[in-house]
């Protein structure tokens, strides 16, 4: 297995009606910081959601319910391709 280095985070799209944004703006913030890998979990069928979380940055996106497995298998995708 080859050692992989970088820095990933998950955001869930509860709270978008949060002060300040809510996840989709702390996603836009992230993105334009830096090299952070982001994966959205957004409510499984929520294509509006989907759309939103790649417009502003999310590099994937898990619909939910997920297992922690493929929760683990994406974040790992996201962090190969840096």
């Amino acid at each position: 297995m080859r050692r992989l280095a970088g820095a990933a985070a998950a955001g869930d799209g509860a709270g978008r009606g949060a002060a300040g944004g809510g996840g989709l703006e702390v996603c836009r913030r992230v993105r334009q910081a830096g090299t952070t890998r982001i994966v959205a979990l957004v409510s499984v069928g929520d294509l509006a959601a989907i759309a939103a979380w790649f417009c502003a940055g999310a590099d994937n996106v898990v619909p939910k319910p997920f297992t922690p497995s493929q929760l683990v298998a994406r974040l790992h995708a996201s962090l190969w391709h840096l």
